[in-house]
């Protein structure tokens, strides 16, 4: 697959999460992390952050086999998750919702995963994975159909497994 074409699958799969989640959430733009979601999540208070990712290190070096989302509603930078497509199947490897109330809030996890199993889909790949899950969220995971994965290569991840079509 080329680099334009997982171009166009990514960008396809934000849209499609967006547009069918826009009843629940009015105003829900989902896009590639850029120079926005950037600047916007260098605002963010670093005392309110559960976690202390530089999203300008994590995603300033374009790697063409990657997840990226941005979760917006109209200006307000909501959430980041960011991954990588593998031999495996495609993995989230970090996510962060923006700290303090916004409308996601609760939300972005959900997005995230939906991003990350709409774009699986698009590659014919029948398995999702979660790295390093918060260990709090593991049950919550879990009822996603998320689960810890037996080959010790793969110990870091919870995966879903989906039938081939």
């Amino acid at each position: 697959m080329t680099p334009d074409e997982l171009d166009r699958l990514r960008a396809a799969s934000r849209d499609v999460v967006a547009r069918a989640r826009r009843h629940a959430h009015p105003g829900l733009a989902i896009e590639a992390i850029g120079f926005r979601a950037r600047a916007a999540a260098r605002k963010w208070p670093m005392t309110d952050r559960k976690v202390d990712w530089d999203w300008t290190r994590i995603t300033k070096r374009t790697e063409v086999r990657r997840i990226d989302a941005a979760f917006w509603v109209d200006e307000t930078l909501c959430g980041l998750a960011y991954g990588k497509i593998t031999t495996h199947g495609p993995a989230l490897t970090r996510l962060e919702g923006a700290p303090g109330e916004h409308v996601l809030k609760g939300h972005i996890t959900d997005l995230a995963i939906a991003v990350l199993e709409t774009l699986a889909a698009a590659l014919g790949s029948t398995r999702t994975m979660l790295e390093d899950p918060d260990p709090d969220l593991i049950a919550w995971y879990g009822l996603r159909g998320y689960l810890p994965v037996a080959d010790p290569e793969l110990s870091r991840y919870l995966a879903k497994e989906r039938a081939a079509r």
